[in-house]
């Protein structure tokens, strides 16, 4: 399968990444790296560094081949700051998963 990656060069998105290869599917991250980091994406994996709020550039990556899943693990996670800027974290958290789902 051709598997698309939201999220991927972080802990959980990477180690998915990851395992995906290694069951044999094709692998495209696409990371802001924002929070996540270039090095934890695998190497056999397709990189795409570009923000889920970047609508033209999802519906690039999108349409550029026929995925047969997605998966989604772009996300802020932390809790402390969350409460400090939470329009923030719902902007990137809430508004860019429903721009993935609609793109």
């Amino acid at each position: 399968m051709n598997i698309f990656v939201t999220g991927g060069a972080g802990y959980i998105g990477s180690a998915t990444a990851e395992a995906l290869l290694k069951a044999g599917h094709a692998v495209t991250v696409y990371d802001s790296l924002v929070t996540g980091h270039r090095a934890a994406v695998p190497a056999d994996a397709e990189f795409i560094h570009a923000s889920l709020d970047d609508s033209h550039a999802l519906a690039e990556a999108l349409t550029s081949k026929k995925f047969d899943a997605i998966m989604h693990f772009a996300a802020f996670i932390e809790a402390g700051e969350s409460m400090k800027d939470p329009d923030r974290f719902f902007r990137n958290n809430f508004t860019n998963s429903l721009q993935l789902m609609e793109t």
